[in-house]
């Protein structure tokens, strides 16, 4: 009995590790926002499992890394800090990860706009997935181009 739930177990966990390395068109990068009423611009970021079996990644917090443009392509924000190195997550087929729920109030950050205009959001995901052979790969995907519209009184 004990050996057959040993086994199991074993099955179990071999059965969790990748066999092969995901390619980066098994991901996709989300980036979306909207205006405030106070003249910010609220955005949130996501990275997507587009395959049909989950996926553990180790990743930093923030997991991606929002540059907001405005409309002559200078960045509004002039500095990036990462304040958690050495996070997982498990990446559920079709879903939504969003590790920065609990860090910001629902993964939604923001940024002042000082004047009226269409403003791009891109969004970058650094993360890296071990596969069963225990080979580290890494991944920096980026994101659309989002634009959003503010009116600044």
């Amino acid at each position: 009995m004990k050996y057959a739930i040993l086994l199991t177990v074993l099955f179990l966990a071999a059965c969790t590790q990748l066999d092969t390395a995901p390619k980066a068109e098994d991901f996709t990068v989300r980036v979306y926002g909207t205006m405030t009423d106070d003249g910010e611009i609220e955005f949130i970021g996501e990275l997507l499992n587009v395959t049909n079996r989950k996926i553990t990644i180790q990743h930093a917090s923030p997991l991606i890394q929002i540059q907001v443009y405005d409309e002559l392509k200078k960045p509004l924000i002039d500095e990036f800090i990462t304040l958690t190195i050495g996070m997982n997550g498990v990446l559920k087929p079709g879903e939504a990860y969003n590790p920065d729920t609990e860090r910001y109030d629902g993964g939604k950050r923001t940024v002042k706009a000082e004047k009226s205009g269409t403003y791009t959001l891109v969004g970058t995901a650094s993360f890296s997935v071990v596969s069963s052979d225990g080979k580290s790969e890494l991944y920096t995907l980026e994101s659309e181009p989002y634009e959003i519209a503010v009116i600044v009184d």
